[in-house]
């Protein structure tokens, strides 16, 4: 699936399920049904301002998604200056009056003021306020946005683990309010929302492959990293402790830089040792040390090989990235001496054409011949090598696209007395120069590998399927055979003669890179004497 469709997904629902959280709370608030405000009878209520942060922060975020900038920064400013001023109440012990102003509340059940809000509450709507501000400044403002609400996840995040596994303090700040549970879901839901608001706004301005995901990354390590250490405090010490915090070294695969799993092996071996000071206890220290030494191995095995990993996946792209720079170079630096070949060639076939016996002549022809050919084939690697090099998709009308395909290829349409037939096609993002390379690849051997005394026909249209567009190039060609078919993809693999049909076997091997440029898949469906059928996918 689309890496933008699943962010879009993630910050509509967010939005919508802060917004409905905080609507159902109020209407719990204004119609006294305690089930909607209190989850449980011995739990804290979910505040009246609490509630109406929500609703404005999902306000904010749909806004700010719409690239209504001005809209969500006043409404997700709202709930910040609500937050804020929530603080200064408990910082400078007064009340402004803020906490009942819109209704007097009626469940006080682990609150330190009526109606007023958690400090790690008003904290979290503070900070998606600044976020929202962020977020309308430059690039790596909008990356520090997205460091921001990872924050608020991890508040929320570590919330929610202290209610499942009873610790107090994850949820309580000393005597004040409780942060409620639906209130810590909901800052959860804030936090990923807006994570993939910046993720998405970072994809607008890069390349997919510049988009910087470490620093966004970083609050959600925190809050795993907090989470498991409550779950191991909470865990007699006889238990293996390995297996959870295996987990926040796993975690570091998100993360592509290999220093990120030393830094998180180091922060679950440092939980390990306080855990064995704080944990409960409950076998004897023999047992305690063994499994506590087992998972410190098992932490820093897992990293090992994790790093070993990253490492290898590294060099793979430098190599790949070499020999694409040297596939480049070379065809690029071998035109030269094929230019003089040719040149002397054509000289001594010019001067001394008259003096030159029989063998000569077809000498100088079967260089002449091969010469040409040679060049052919540097410049087949040379296109094939620059497929996607140095460039950024944008926007792309297939059908204007065809509309310049068909007339750069119109005398070989003539010459052949070919129909091509193309539907309404679709506007994609993708690379341009590319995808016309890719269509005229295809429509060209359409025309190219027809029957003899049948009018060659081309179609060409495409429909949405799973989310992706699939486009099809059909005709009524000579046809493929089934055991070739996986074969005709593969660089220079001819399955003709050269006398019977031209070119170098280049043109599908950069039809599929083109495609794996663009994350699809490109097949063939074809039967011999009846036409063939390329498909290929380019994602929405």
């Amino acid at each position: 699936m689309n890496k933008q469709l699943v962010l879009n997904t993630i910050v509509f629902s967010a939005a919508t399920l802060s917004l409905l959280l905080g609507i159902v709370v109020l209407i719990g608030w204004h119609t006294k049904t305690v089930m909607l405000i209190q989850l449980l009878p011995t739990l804290v209520p979910m505040q009246y301002n609490t509630a109406l942060g929500f609703i404005l922060c999902g306000i904010a975020l749909y806004f700010v998604s719409k690239n209504s900038l001005l809209m969500g920064t006043i409404t997700g400013g709202i709930a910040g200056i609500i937050g804020f001023l929530t603080l200064i109440q408990y910082i400078f012990g007064t009340d402004i009056g803020l906490d009942e102003l819109f209704i007097t509340h009626y469940i006080t059940v682990e609150t330190s003021h009526p109606g007023r809000m958690a400090p790690n509450t008003a904290i979290c709507f503070s900070l998606f306020a600044v976020a929202c501000i962020l977020y309308t400044l430059n690039i790596r403002k909008i990356q520090l946005s997205g460091v921001l609400t990872t924050i608020i996840f991890s508040l929320g995040f570590t919330a929610l683990i202290g209610y499942l596994i009873d610790i107090k303090i994850a949820y309580s700040w000393g005597k004040y309010t409780q942060m409620a549970v639906h209130t810590a879901v909901g800052f959860m839901l804030l936090g990923i929302g807006f994570t993939a608001l910046s993720w998405l706004r970072e994809f607008a301005y890069n390349d997919q492959a510049a988009v910087k995901i470490p620093p966004l990354m970083t609050g959600y390590a925190v809050a795993l990293a907090i989470a498991l250490f409550f779950i191991d405090l909470n865990l007699p010490l006889g238990v293996a402790a390995a297996v959870i915090y295996i987990l926040l070294v796993l975690y570091s695969w998100f993360i592509p830089s290999h220093q990120a799993t030393y830094i998180l092996a180091l922060v679950a071996s440092t939980l390990l040792i306080f855990g064995y000071f704080f944990s409960q206890p409950g076998s004897p220290t023999w047992i305690v040390v063994i499994n506590r030494c087992l998972a410190f191995m098992a932490i820093w095995v897992t990293a090992y090989l994790l790093i070993k990993i990253k490492l290898k996946e590294v060099e793979l792209k430098a190599r790949n990235h070499e020999l694409e720079q040297f596939a480049y170079i070379a065809s690029h630096d071998l035109q030269e001496p094929l230019r003089t070949i040719m040149s002397y060639s054509e000289l001594i076939t010019t001067r001394y054409n008259k003096i030159l016996d029989e063998t000569g002549k077809k000498s100088l022809d079967f260089i002449a011949q091969s010469s040409n050919h040679m060049s052919m084939l540097i410049k087949g690697l040379l296109d094939y090598s620059r497929i996607g090099f140095n460039k950024k998709p944008s926007l792309v009308n297939c059908n204007t696209l065809l509309e310049s395909i068909q007339d750069d290829l119109h005398p070989v349409i003539q010459i052949a007395s070919a129909t091509l037939e193309v539907s309404e096609l679709p506007t994609i993002k993708g690379y341009p120069a590319e995808l016309q390379m890719l269509f005229e690849s295809l429509i060209s051997n359409a025309i190219k590998f027809r029957r003899h005394s049948v009018q060659p026909k081309v179609k060409v249209f495409a429909y949405k399927e799973n989310n992706c567009w699939k486009f099809i190039v059909q005709d009524n060609g000579i046809g493929i055979e089934d055991n070739v078919k996986n074969k005709i993809f593969v660089i220079f693999q001819r399955l003709h003669k050269r006398n019977e049909y031209e070119g170098i076997g280049i043109g599908l091997a950069c039809c599929k890179k083109v495609v794996d440029l663009h994350k699809g898949q490109i097949w063939v469906d074809s039967n011999p004497d009846k036409g063939s059928s390329f498909s290929f996918t380019i994602p929405n």
